[in-house]
This record gives structure tokens, C-alpha cells and sequence, in this order.
């Protein structure tokens, strides 16, 4: 119901995604909202994955244009920010564990005359076990919306580069950055025209492909215009272009039936 709130009144589809991911998960195949849920889970998944390339792929392209001694500085700042985070959250649950730990938090506060409350939580020994089994099915967790979710897709733009595991590190890059973390972040960023292209070749294909979500699964033709018209705009020559113009032509000319502007893309192209 979160999921159909954000994806239908909200048109807030990064937090739809992430609600609809995780009642498919669950969902009997039988329920009649199944066919409604896994739809529309898959058709944000796509959405995210364009939207996620081509922010991920535009800082890269932004990080190429600073000097290799910006870069490093960039890299370590950034993972100097994600130790400190790393340690308060850990400093944070361990709090919170000494604090589960104490038998006096759960203890009963009820003073009617002296008679010992039923209720779970006024038992230490009942909360005690409960977190122990908690914690053994599904490890320590953070306090936050849909935490059961296996894969949580990332919604939010990507201003700086992302660290790929993936990505090799030989020993010479090793010695050079001193960790193989920093050395995968800047490994990322492309150095050489021909990784350049191939970054902006991601981007454009990832703008198409978001141009044809928004207009032929989530029906949103003025996004589905602006989007096609950016990409013409950024990549004049990309092949991808030569699509988008096709797609904007088709849709003046069927859609929304204004034939000056379907012509002036049919001359484009």
C-alpha cells in the first residue's frame, strides 16, 4: 500500500521501487495484487537501473575532468567520511545492544498493587530471547523501513564516484594508494578518450531507455519528450540519438498530433 501511495499519487518512483521490490518478494502467486505488483516492481527496476547509470556515470565523467592529485584527494575524503560513519553506527548498535542487555529497561513499572505484568516486554528474559533469535536468523540490523529486502536498490543520485569490488587492483596500483578500496575508486574514473566514449555511450543508452519507460510503461509522455530531447541535445551523433529522434517524431506524430514538430524531426532524421 506504501509502494502504490508513492507510484500513484506521489509519482515518487526511487521509494515506489523500493516498496513494490519488497512485496514481491513475499507475495503469493494466488493474491490478486500479484500480476498489479510484480509489473510494476519490474518496470522500476529498469527505471532505477537507467537512472542509477547514468548518474554513477555522470560523476565519473565530471571526476575525469579533475587532475589525478584531485582525484586521490576526493578518495580519500571519501572514504575517511565512510570510516567515521562505519564506526558511529557500529559505536551506535553496540549502545543499543548494552542497552537491550540491561534488565532493568523492560522492567515492570506497573504499581497496581504490586501485580506482575503479562506483557512481553515488561519481561527481560522473553526480550533477551527474542533478540537472540532475531539476530541469529537475520544478523544485526538497522532500524529502517524494509530491511527484510535482499537486494536494496540504491535510489539516490550518485554525486561521487562508486567504489566497483569487481574492479582488479595489481600491486603496483597497491603500493601507489596505499589500499586496494582507494585504488578501485580511482581506477573507475576514465582516464582515456576511449573510456570517455564508452562512459558517454552508457549515458546514452541509458536516457533512451529511460525515455522509453516513461513513455510506453509509466505512460508519462511529457518526461518521456524532455528525456528523448536531452538526449538529441548531449549526444547529437550517438546512434542512440538517431532513436530518440525517431521516438520524438512517432510521438508528435501519434500521440500527441502535432504534425510542424513530427516534420521537423522526420527532416532530422
Amino acid at each position: 500500500k506504501i509502494g502504490q501511495i508513492y507510484f500513484y499519487d506521489l509519482k515518487d518512483f526511487p521509494r515506489a521501487g523500493a516498496y513494490f521490490d519488497s512485496a514481491a518478494t513475499s507475495i503469493n502467486t494466488d493474491a490478486p495484487e500479484y500480476a498489479e505488483i510484480s509489473n510494476i516492481s519490474s518496470t522500476l527496476k529498469e527505471y532505477l537501473g537507467h537512472i542509477n547509470t547514468i548518474h554513477l556515470q555522470d560523476s565519473l565523467l565530471q571526476l575525469s575532468k579533475m587532475t589525478d592529485r584531485e582525484i586521490e584527494r576526493r578518495a580519500d575524503r571519501l572514504l575517511a567520511e565512510a570510516a567515521a560513519a562505519k564506526k558511529a553506527k557500529e559505536e551506535k548498535e553496540l549502545a543499543e545492544l548494552s542497552r537491550l542487555d540491561d534488565p532493568n529497561v523492560f522492567a515492570n513499572q506497573n504499581s497496581n498493587r504490586g501485580r506482575k505484568s503479562q506483557f512481553y516486554f515488561n519481561s527481560p528474559e522473553l526480550v533477551t530471547e527474542g533478540k537472540i533469535t532475531f539476530q541469529q536468523l537475520w544478523g544485526n540490523r538497522k532500524n529502517e523501513d524494509i530491511w527484510r529486502r535482499k537486494n536494496k536498490a540504491v535510489c539516490s543520485a550518485l554525486e561521487e564516484v562508486a567504489v566497483a569490488d569487481t574492479t582488479e587492483v595489481d600491486a603496483e596500483a597497491l603500493e601507489k594508494y596505499g589500499s586496494a578500496e582507494k585504488a578501485r575508486m580511482i581506477a573507475n574514473v576514465p582516464r582515456t578518450p576511449e573510456a570517455i566514449a564508452a562512459a558517454e555511450a552508457k549515458v546514452a543508452a541509458a536516457l533512451y531507455g529511460l525515455g522509453q519507460v516513461y513513455e510506453n510503461k509509466l505512460t508519462l509522455l511529457d518526461s518521456a519528450l524532455a528525456n528523448y530531447k536531452k538526449l538529441v541535445r548531449r549526444f547529437p551523433d550517438d546512434e542512440y540519438a538517431l532513436k530518440g529522434r525517431y521516438a520524438l517524431y512517432r510521438m508528435y506524430k501519434d500521440k500527441i498530433q502535432a504534425a510542424n514538430k513530427a516534420d521537423k524531426y522526420a527532416d532530422e532524421i
